[in-house]
């Protein structure tokens, strides 16, 4: 039987949708579009940093080869994936573990879950009309 969602779990396919649309459904690391491969919605903190879950600053739009499946992904090689994470977007990982600590000391109650997926609902909804 599957786990039932949760808002947090809400929350987070909102916020994996807003990155990859923003990111016109291509690999940020590789440069794979949706087309090649299947696209991923990466943390960069990982979900157990609970408060940082479903912030599009700490996802990626990642293929599933640099996300988990590669040599260099994410998953197979975290050295190799920060390097170049702070290469290509210098001092984001930093902010990240500093937000992680921050949400780790005063979490997010259930409400502010049920809000943030409005608001990346909404956000989500003003990128597919632009495009």
């Amino acid at each position: 039987m599957a786990k039932k969602k949760t808002p947090k779990d809400y929350a987070v396919d909102e916020a994996k949708l807003y990155v990859k649309i923003l990111a016109n459904w291509t690999c940020e690391k590789c440069g794979k579009t949706k087309y090649e491969s299947q696209m991923h919605g990466a943390h960069i903190m990982p979900v157990t940093y609970s408060g940082t879950a479903a912030e599009p600053f700490n996802l990626l739009c990642l293929c599933a080869g640099c996300h988990s499946m590669g040599a260099k992904s994410a998953h197979q090689n975290p050295v190799e994936f920060t390097r170049w994470l702070e290469e290509a977007f210098p001092g984001r990982y930093d902010k990240m573990k500093e937000m992680a600590y921050n949400y780790s000391k005063n979490p997010r109650p259930k409400k502010d879950w049920i809000e943030i997926r409005k608001q990346l609902k909404s956000m989500v909804k003003k990128l597919k009309e632009e495009q």
